[in-house]
């Protein structure tokens, strides 16, 4: 089944139970039990709502019984919101709301090394890339976003070669500084052949007390 020209839902019976399988997402949108299966009497319908919202229904008919599940699919289909934001794979992705701006900023990290900020303006429908930070010697693999004491924005993000990158963010101007780049030496695992990732960011609420602690 064809949901639009860029999105295809396939819908059938796994046992007894009635799926929705995306398969443009490669994942279970709904499982619906229906005992019986495929045997029994049923429908699927598909279409859009009030407003345009997407919705969807599965009816199926059971010991004289009509049983009816309404299933609203605004939620579940992914929307692309632009193709090609990184040369390769991206590797981590952060949405960050602030009341210094209209719309939602996203902050990307990529299998190429780059770290990537882009706005969505809602308004508008369409994302801008704002920054497009090179600092990485590798593959960007997490990022997190966090505010220190002074009410600075600032952006954590760490990859290959056991490298951590720290930026700070102005909204006013769209501007991202590199502030500092630390690359992690001592290590409390066994020694071990081949590139050390940071794989993962956590930042302690209260460490961050002002630009000496950086």
């Amino acid at each position: 089944m064809f949901v639009n020209m860029t999105h295809m839902l396939v819908c059938g019976f796994q046992k007894e139970d009635f799926i929705v399988y995306s398969y443009n997402d490669k994942r279970t949108l709904a499982k619906i039990p229906c005992s019986g299966g495929g045997n029994r009497k049923w429908d699927f319908k598909y279409g859009h709502g009030e407003q345009g919202s997407r919705n969807a229904s599965f009816t199926f008919v059971k010991d004289r019984e009509i049983f009816y599940t309404y299933l609203p699919m605004e939620g579940y289909l992914n929307v692309v919101m632009k193709e090609g934001l990184h040369c390769r794979t991206i590797n981590c992705a952060i949405e960050h709301k602030t009341s210094e701006r209209n719309g939602i900023d996203y902050f990307t990290g990529s299998e190429d090394g780059t770290l990537k900020w882009f706005q969505w303006d809602v308004a508008n429908q369409r994302i801008l890339c704002i920054q497009n930070m090179q600092n990485h010697l590798s593959s960007v693999r997490s990022v997190c976003v966090v505010k220190d004491v002074s009410n600075r924005t600032l952006v954590f993000s760490g990859g290959g070669r056991s490298q951590l990158c720290i930026y700070s963010l102005d909204f006013i101007n769209d501007t991202m500084e590199l502030m500092k780049e630390i690359v992690l030496v001592k290590t409390t695992c066994k020694q071990t052949e081949g590139d050390v990732r940071i794989m993962d960011i956590a930042v302690i609420d209260g460490a961050c007390q002002g630009s000496d602690d950086l």
